[in-house]
């Protein structure tokens, strides 16, 4: 079914995108497998986890993690169930501190 042009539902069809893109490319989970990772993480609903997940993947002038950065934290946070998407996301969101990204760990030692 085609997107309906001026309903005023862009979240429907930036998700559309978002799913279609995520489906094409074998690299990526689906995106229902990132809503459930957003749910699972942040204990949003599946409605909230949607959303923020599509504001996120569609602000493409947000900063994003360095591939070196994550490479970091990985082996740490890949356990707790983060992947790259969802660390950037916390990160940005201020669910997640990590010492040296904005102050060069210099918080707090005044």
């Amino acid at each position: 079914m085609d997107n309906v042009i001026g309903t005023g539902d862009k979240s429907r069809e930036v998700g559309g995108r978002i799913h279609d893109d995520a489906s094409k490319n074998p690299d990526n989970e689906s995106f229902e497998e990132t809503i459930k990772r957003y749910q699972g993480l942040f204990h949003y609903s599946y409605a909230e986890a949607r959303d923020l997940a599509m504001r996120h993947r569609a602000h493409l002038t947000r900063q994003r993690i360095s591939d070196a950065h994550w490479q970091n934290v990985k082996a740490e946070k890949e356990p707790e169930g983060y992947d790259k998407e969802t660390y950037e996301y916390a990160s940005q969101a201020g669910l997640i501190y990590h010492q040296g990204d904005h102050d060069d760990g210099a918080r707090g030692s005044g």
